[in-house]
């Protein structure tokens, strides 16, 4: 068995629709499951939303629960531009494992993200000039990659494959390209070092150990008009806050949350229940609604508390309808709507792109979730048809 501590949902997705391209079974899990079955055991810790205490808290319990699992080893699944608590987190896993030191690779090439020459880039643009530069909670303000991790006075070092790897302490390994990436891994599958990393850099592990089963992906997902759908967006990721004041120019699928809910960090469930009501309207209009955050830049707000009041209007919507597929954009979204409606086990079944995961829900069959990182796109055909039809009433 292979054991993967990610402190994301939408990460611990991705790594399961990795899994899946080599016929591994799959189970997330939000604790340890003693009984499991599964050729790969993914736990989502969710740490990337805690503070920094309560991060090392939790990473070490699941560590520790690991562990008597004795698994063939343990990936650290990390944000691929090192947003959360990263050095924190690791550390903590130094200490118990005892490795005597951590390969961290982040870059994801594949996906257009690149550490060369110790800075970091987004299709070949320092990610200082991306949308990641306003994220509300680990804004990057430069490209020097040993500066994400927040603690500058920690002798981290950088390393690139001419030089090898680092046999102690802790480095961030530079990679340009999958060929740089399959490089790394063929360097780190056998060596004492705890591996962490992004997607790429797992995919990489497994290409060393299984073989590779090319699946066809199924990139249109069906909304079916006889069922309900939600799509939830949790991120305030710059292209997709654009893409969805689009779609409610053109539709009427798009709910705002209520101004009175936004506004204030308190909790008012009454508005919260006026505006899951009103979602439940256009569900039961059309079979498929968009939930959404119409952010304001003059108010300042909490985004906990932000993802707290989104899982309860979730919540509340399930309450009074069923519904068969929830779609949901953004990890710390996604874990705050796990946590709400109860769900304790996913079990992944269809890659239907990088990093977009169907998972059924044992516990609440027919439901599926469906999930993606927020700056992830969804398959090109994503609700093209729906929306197209909605704005053509």
């Amino acid at each position: 068995m292979i054991a993967v501590i990610a402190d994301d949902l939408s990460g611990a997705a991705e790594i399961a629709g990795i899994a899946l391209r080599f016929k591994l079974t799959v189970e997330i899990a939000f604790v340890v499951n003693n009984n499991t079955t599964a050729d790969l055991l993914i736990i989502s810790t969710d740490t990337r939303s805690m503070d920094a205490v309560a991060a090392i808290k939790t990473t070490n319990a699941i560590v520790l629960d690991i562990i008597k699992l004795k698994p063939n080893f343990i990936y650290k699944k990390i944000d691929s531009v090192l947003r959360g608590h990263v050095l924190a987190e690791i550390k903590a896993q130094l200490a118990i494992c005892k490795n005597k030191g951590a390969l961290i690779v982040p870059a994801n090439p594949s996906m257009g993200r690149t550490i060369v020459n110790g800075h970091y880039y987004i299709q070949d643009v320092p990610i200082h000039l991306t949308g990641f530069a306003n994220d509300p909670e680990f804004a990057v303000n430069n490209s020097l990659v040993k500066t994400f991790l927040h603690e500058e006075n920690d002798a981290i070092g950088i390393c690139n494959l001419a030089d090898g790897i680092p046999l102690n302490g802790i480095a961030i390994a530079e990679a340009a390209s999958m060929f740089d990436m399959n490089a790394w891994a063929k360097l780190a599958i056998d060596c004492p070092l705890l591996l962490a990393g992004a997607g790429d850099f797992f995919q990489a592990i497994l290409l060393e150990k299984y073989v590779e089963t090319k699946i066809i992906n199924n990139n249109d997902i069906t909304i079916d008009e006889n069922t309900n759908q939600l799509l939830v967006v949790g991120t305030n990721f710059a292209n997709r806050v654009k893409d969805i004041k689009i779609i409610s120019e053109q539709t009427e699928l798009v709910v705002y949350m209520l101004d009175a809910i936004f506004a204030t960090d308190q909790i008012d469930m009454v508005e919260i229940q006026k505006w899951s009501s009103e979602i439940v309207s256009k569900i039961n209009a059309g079979g498929f609604a968009i939930m959404a955050i119409k952010s304001n830049p003059s108010i300042s707000v909490n985004p906990k508390i932000l993802r707290e009041k989104m899982a309860i209007a979730v919540k509340m919507i399930t309450n009074q309808i069923h519904l068969s597929k929830i779609f949901i954009e953004g990890g710390s979204t996604a874990a705050a709507i796990i946590t709400a409606l109860d769900i304790h086990q996913l079990l992944p079944v269809i890659e239907l792109k990088r990093g977009v995961i169907a998972m059924d829900v044992p516990a609440k069959m027919p439901l599926q979730i469906i999930i993606k990182p927020g700056s992830y796109p969804w398959p090109d055909s994503q609700f093209d048809s729906l929306i197209s039809k909605s704005a053509s009433v």
